[in-house]
C-alpha cells in the first residue's frame, strides 16, 4: 500500500542519516561513537544493508 511504502522510505531515510553520521565517526577513528550510531540505525531498520556492512567494517576494525 502507498502508505507502507511511505513508511518505508522513511525508516530507509533514517537508517541512512545514522549510516552517514557513523562513517564521519569511523573516518575520524571514533569507532564506539560509529558503532553506537550503527546499533541506533539498525534498531529502526534490522535489515538495512550499509549500516550491516559498516557494522562488519567497524568490528573488524575493532578486532585489529
Amino acid at each position: 500500500s502507498p502508505k507502507n511504502a511511505e513508511a518505508q522510505n522513511g525508516i530507509n531515510e533514517i537508517a541512512m542519516i545514522y549510516y552517514k553520521l557513523a562513517e564521519k565517526k569511523m573516518k575520524l577513528g571514533r569507532l564506539k561513537a560509529s558503532m553506537t550510531r550503527v546499533e541506533r540505525g539498525l534498531q529502526v531498520a534490522p535489515n538495512n544493508p550499509e549500516l550491516n556492512q559498516l557494522k562488519r567494517e567497524i568490528t573488524e576494525k575493532w578486532s585489529q
